[in-house]
């Protein structure tokens, strides 16, 4: 008899991914700034840059004081000869085209937009086919006799409009 093996141990590594791993904390990459409240008086603010304006706080109602001076006005165009003024921005805008003289064509008729219906069908045997006459009233139908007719009108018709 052979000397039992020992079983063999069976070990399993799991690993989870990089994502589920806790990350590191690191500390800001930007220094905080100071906070600074602008509402408040006494705060430092910073100067103005050349051509900046700041909006200012007022009441509903009040006009508010005129902007400064920044940007005067541009001087206005030199009045020269009439064709030296006129060449340089390019000459004055063009007439306009005469007004269209022509009278529009007549409305058509009423006849030629909305055209007469077309006649009713006739049937087949033409205005001298028999009219049925009307149902005489009977006393009583049974459930047969509306079968019977049913079935009476269904073959006629089939033999009128035979589709052979």
């Amino acid at each position: 008899m052979a000397a039992p093996r020992p079983s063999p141990a069976i070990s399993v590594s799991v690993s989870a991914p990089a994502f589920y791993a806790p990350q590191k904390k690191f500390g800001p990459v930007v220094a905080p700034k100071p906070k600074v409240n602008p509402f408040r008086p006494g705060d430092s603010e910073p100067p103005p840059a050349p051509g900046a304006q700041r909006a200012q706080m007022g009441r509903v109602g009040e006009i508010p004081p005129p902007p400064p001076e920044d940007f005067p006005l541009p001087p206005p165009p030199l009045a020269g000869d009439g064709d030296d003024a006129e060449g340089a921005l390019g000459g004055a805008f063009p007439p306009p085209p005469p007004p269209i003289e022509e009278s529009f064509p007549p409305a058509p008729l009423e006849e030629e937009i909305f055209p007469s219906p077309p006649p009713p069908p006739e049937e087949e045997g033409g205005p001298e086919a028999p009219i049925p006459p009307p149902p005489q009233p009977r006393e009583k139908v049974s459930s047969i006799d509306l079968e019977i007719d049913s079935l009476s009108s269904l073959l006629d018709d089939m033999t009128k409009n035979d589709p052979f």
